[in-house]
């Protein structure tokens, strides 16, 4: 078990913090990335300029980050590792109650999972928010028979946390809600004397209830509202519309069509196990209280991602992590059985296939490689949002230096990827003023333009099941090729050899002082008897200020 746990810890250390930076941001983390970048140079008054950019306390966090370690990719994504990790150790504190080989499987699972690694190399806020309701899931349980105060605050503080990481915990917080309402049923129908029970529980455990209430409700007020910077409602308010208004026209359709390729090219082995775990709960095989919880959570997140018209890569680990927990139930109920002997060889291999499909999904397919044929490319299920090509950074870095990064910079467009890897360039509001122009291919050049750049910014795939059969699936988890179109957004950079001046008046001519010459009235009548030259000929430059001996220069220039 020892060994076990050493080498959990080992590959999730290099799969969350090695070559972090080896991804370019996508537009959503770019913007976050700024948007920290701007916390980290002006402090907590920047959380007023827009308070729908991230959550109260993970922006602060990473800005923090960006002072010590200064403004990177890999700093930009430090925090979301840092939680990746957290992740995967709950899984130890939930050994009591998930069992030795169950806690060691939930750990696995989760480490090698593709989906959580990805999303854990991201600047998303999916893997706080649900790092943070696996570790209020552990105390909650820890306790069951155990009134410490210390748990209680604990607690109360990980629900704040939970609630203001992002905006789509507040369902995920419903679902919690719902499942304590079930358990109270079905302890008031099979349950002995459950009036007593409640009387009893509501005695010893009011006051500690009352005291992490006021934690969680004054945490969450402050981190919502910037540490008072902005509307609280107002945030709120918008929380929960982004969050639940969308639902009220469920489309399961579109969320099968979305979300169903990735759960079965990515995280099949999780799928296979959760699904025995929801058997063996059904057969009353695993009676735990934990595989119960994981069981309903599954089946709830499921439920509602998959109605919601708004899909998000993102959320695939709210569905992937309670399914992950039921999957190392009926990893613990096998191995308690004669049946492991048969099934630890299908799952080994399954955990080879996965770590193929997770070093691939991470380190190989970092970005979109937009000079491939249109017929192969290669792509990841995740790329639906907007994924940044591999050669746009360096675009961008080339741009800085040709400058020698003391130029600016003006943005047609203010594209979020553009600003953060010119983020070292001063932004002029005009244009006439810019070394560096970033523009959409469509726009007109600038005069005076030294080197200019047409190429893909990003990229975008939607895959759809219906373009998907037996060979494409194949062919698509063996070398990531997609199956269907692929659509980007084509940028020009324009570097300028200089800045034009400013229009200036039309020059004039500036007297020059030139010796003019006199002609005596002996040098004229010689003149007037010599056979003049033809009007044709003109007289050259040293004829014109070479004055003869007859010839007397004026003293003053005259114009």
């Amino acid at each position: 078990e020892h060994l076990g746990w050493t080498i959990i810890a080992l590959y999730a250390l290099i799969t969350r913090l090695a070559a972090l930076g080896l991804r370019p941001l996508s537009s959503d983390e770019a913007a976050r990335a700024l948007f920290t970048r701007d916390i980290a140079h002006r402090g907590l008054s920047a959380l007023a300029a827009n308070p729908q950019i991230g959550s109260g306390w993970i922006d602060p966090l990473r800005a923090v980050c960006f002072v010590a370690l200064g403004a990177s990719d890999y700093s930009a994504r430090l925090v979301a590792a840092i939680f990746g990790l957290m992740l995967v150790g709950t899984a130890f504190a939930m050994r009591r109650h998930l069992g030795r080989a169950g806690a060691l499987a939930f750990a696995a699972v989760l480490t090698l999972s593709p989906t959580v690694t990805y999303f854990s190399r991201c600047a998303s806020p999916a893997i706080p928010a649900v790092t943070l309701i696996v570790i209020a899931v552990a105390i909650v349980f820890a306790l069951v028979g155990n009134t410490d105060t210390g748990k209680v605050a604990g607690l109360a503080v990980t629900i704040a946390l939970t609630l203001s990481a992002d905006a789509i915990v507040t369902p995920v917080a419903a679902m919690f809600i719902a499942i304590l309402i079930l358990f109270g049923i079905w302890e008031l129908l099979v349950g002995r004397n459950p009036m007593i029970r409640f009387r009893v529980w509501w005695e010893r455990r009011s006051a500690q209830l009352v005291f992490g209430a006021a934690i969680a409700i004054g945490l969450f007020f402050a981190f919502e509202s910037g540490f008072g910077r902005r509307s609280f409602l107002v945030s709120i308010l918008a929380g929960a519309l982004r969050a639940w208004l969308p639902a009220v026209h469920p489309d399961f359709r579109g969320g099968l069509d979305f979300y169903l390729p990735a759960l079965g090219l990515y995280e099949f082995s999780i799928v296979i196990f959760a699904t025995l775990g929801a058997i063996g709960l059904l057969v009353m095989q695993i009676r735990t209280r934990m595989a119960a919880v994981a069981f309903l959570w599954t089946i709830l997140s499921a439920v509602f991602f998959l109605a919601d018209p708004v899909h998000r890569p993102s959320w695939l680990v709210m569905m992937i992590v309670p399914a992950a927990l039921l999957a190392a139930a009926a990893i613990d109920w096998i191995h308690r059985t004669d049946a492991w002997i048969l099934i630890r060889y299908p799952l080994a291999m399954l955990a080879l296939l996965t770590i193929y499909v997770q070093v691939t999904a991470n380190f190989v397919r970092v970005a979109p490689d937009s000079s491939e044929a249109s017929w192969s490319r290669h792509m990841l299920l995740f790329w639906s949002d907007p994924a940044t090509s591999a050669v746009a950074r360096q675009e961008f870095s080339h741009a800085e230096s040709a400058v020698a990064g003391r130029g600016s910079v003006f943005f047609v467009d203010q594209h979020p990827v553009a600003m953060w890897y010119l983020r070292d360039l001063p932004i002029v509001d005009d244009i006439a003023n810019a070394q560096v122009i970033v523009s959409p291919t469509i726009q007109p050049k600038e005069s005076n333009i030294a080197e200019s750049s047409d190429f893909t910014i990003e990229e975008q795939w939607t895959p759809h099941l219906a373009g998907l059969n037996a060979r494409s699936a194949l062919r698509y988890f063996i070398a990531q090729r997609a199956w269907s179109e692929v659509s980007g957004n084509d940028v020009r950079v324009d570097v300028r050899s200089q800045t034009p001046a400013a229009a200036a008046p039309a020059p004039i001519a500036t007297p020059t002082a030139m010796p003019t010459t006199l002609i005596s009235p002996t040098a004229a009548a010689t003149e007037s008897s010599t056979p003049s030259a033809s009007a044709s000929e003109t007289p050259t430059p040293a004829e014109t200020l070479s004055p003869s001996p007859t010839v007397e220069a004026s003293p003053e220039p005259t114009p």
